[in-house]
């Protein structure tokens, strides 16, 4: 099964989720000890807590947060870069996480048959250069016992199909 759920963005006055990086006009939802602020509740609806938690650690800067979302053995593949185990991901985040000040205002969530896809505007104080202003990535969340196991964050292009 598959849920799927758009939101619109907020340049076109439509909803969005944000964590806590002090967007402005947003509702406050909690679950399970999860805040997310959003103004969509059937988009958090979507969101597992583990995946709602890591979003507003990132958004928080927070690398002891954003590190204990992840199982143990777990894996990160970001920018065709496979970082495995806790202590190599804390070591990426930090950097270019947290080091950057890295953003991500959710777009859409989808349930995959129980992995979590989210689009996310990403912003930062990391590089540029070459991206497109409003730099939209995927994560592919895979989860099992309420941790995170695997994440593969990818800058897609449109499909031609």
């Amino acid at each position: 099964m598959t849920l799927r759920l758009p939101l619109d963005s907020p340049a076109r006055g439509g909803s969005t989720l944000a964590g806590a990086a002090g967007n402005a006009g947003r509702t406050e939802l909690k679950r399970k000890g999860v805040t997310l602020m959003t103004s969509d509740a059937s988009a958090f609806a979507a969101l597992a807590p583990i995946v709602a938690e890591h979003i507003n650690a990132v958004n928080a800067f927070d690398t002891d947060r954003i590190v204990n979302t992840f199982a143990p053995g777990a894996y990160v593949n970001d920018n065709r870069r496979e970082i495995w185990g806790t202590d190599a991901i804390r070591a990426f985040v930090a950097k270019e996480f947290v080091g950057d000040h890295v953003t991500m205002d959710v777009r859409e969530v989808t349930d995959h048959y129980g992995d979590i896809i989210v689009r996310a505007k990403y912003d930062g104080t990391y590089d540029k250069t070459n991206l497109p202003d409003e730099l939209i990535m995927t994560s592919y969340f895979g989860i099992r016992d309420g941790k995170i196991i695997s994440l593969a964050v990818i800058f897609n292009q449109p499909s031609p199909y």
